[in-house]
């Protein structure tokens, strides 16, 4: 397409989209366009309750459908929904004899919201660490339902988790743990290993580095080997992304984590025997420290 009618196709979606914004009033137009234009041909307008216009374009033989949205909600949920389908297929593909295939045809889309009251689209933007999804999906019995998911910002990792240990000659080696207040049990953790969401433009053992920094103030200088162990899914019923797993072998003494950071309580160093008497006892229910610990035994039985 020459530049002249890339920026006439410009022009027109911003007049249609114009003219949408002005005429929730009324519930169908068309507007034409000379009938010797072989790229642009009628347009046809529905309105949808006020919510958005279904506009047709005639190009030709061909004809293009799509919303144009009118209410600022129905408008941020799917432009954002597509933006992250064009950004991030890979979280849209249905593999074969995939239990749950994802709708994304906008028109089915808006017509099962309406139909059943239920919001589809990207229903919270939480950046810089992750969206809120409610897909469309079709299940085995052939009945589409509305499912909620958790796509992390950052692609493929969603965060690290840390074993901050430092080792001591003829004795066990000392790891490192905080208590923290976590608002989803609307409780204090009662003790877990240092982890956070992935920052964008960082890796993950530049991630693992900050975290510490922020929650136990060890500084980069002190870290003398970062080891990467393995990864956890946290929770694939909701969430999409995988958390890196990393063993920190830390120079120096015991060091107090920042009491007040993000609702840090209180730290502690403690042996591997003693968390390991954490878990058993069910003081210590965090699944990130538990999957992590299993990773350093398996490291240390492969290291013995």
């Amino acid at each position: 397409m020459s530049i002249v009618k890339k920026e006439l196709k410009r022009l027109r979606q911003m007049l249609i989209r114009h003219v949408c914004s002005h005429a929730v009033e009324k519930d169908a137009f068309e507007a034409y366009v000379p009938e010797n234009d072989e790229d642009f041909g009628p347009v046809t307008i529905e309105n949808q309750n006020g919510k958005y216009m279904w506009v047709k374009e005639y190009r030709g033989k061909k004809i293009v459908e799509y919303p144009v949205f009118t209410d600022d909600d129905f408008d941020e949920r799917y432009n954002g929904y597509l933006y992250l389908l064009e950004k991030r297929p890979e979280m849209f593909v249905n593999p074969d004899g995939c239990a749950y295939k994802i709708i994304t045809d906008v028109k089915t889309m808006l017509e099962f919201e309406e139909e059943n009251d239920k919001s589809l689209g990207l229903v919270l933007d939480n950046f810089p660490y992750y969206y809120v999804v409610a897909d469309l999906v079709e299940g085995e019995n052939g009945k589409c339902f509305r499912y909620v998911r958790v796509i992390h910002i950052t692609k493929g990792s969603g965060g690290t988790v840390m074993i901050p240990l430092i080792e001591r000659e003829g004795k066990e080696p000392l790891i490192g743990i905080i208590n923290v207040f976590r608002h989803s049990i609307r409780d204090f953790s009662h003790g877990e290993l240092p982890r956070g969401f992935l920052e964008v433009g960082l890796t993950e053992v530049e991630n693992a580095a900050k975290e510490l920094k922020e929650e136990f103030g060890i500084e980069k200088d002190a870290i003398k080997e970062c080891i990467f162990l393995g990864r956890i899914r946290p929770d694939t019923g909701i969430m999409s992304s995988e958390v890196g797993v990393y063993l920190v072998k830390i120079s120096g003494e015991e060091i107090s984590a920042n009491i007040g950071h993000e609702g840090i309580k209180s730290s502690m160093w403690v042996s591997e025997s003693e968390l390991d008497a954490m878990i058993e006892c069910g003081k210590i229910k965090d699944g990130f420290t538990q999957s992590a610990m299993l990773f350093y035994k398996l490291y240390k039985a492969k290291n013995a």
